[in-house]
């Protein structure tokens, strides 16, 4: 089962083609983003300075 947003490129005709064998759940025009979680992942990048390796990364994720 597959729900799409509406989106130019997920109504196109080789898209709807795709998934002609597929069940695809509507999703209304216009509807909230379905998912969320990307702006968290946006203000998280927005706070995270460069780091020197993996580790500096780590807690600086943990920090914030």
């Amino acid at each position: 089962v597959f729900q799409q947003v509406n989106a130019r490129p997920h109504t196109a005709c080789v898209s709807m083609d795709c998934l002609r064998h597929d069940k695809v759940l509507p999703w209304p025009a216009n509807s909230p983003d379905p998912t969320p979680v990307e702006h968290v992942w946006d203000q998280l990048r927005r706070q995270l300075r460069p780091s020197a390796n993996l580790q500096d990364l780590e807690s600086q994720i943990q920090q914030l």
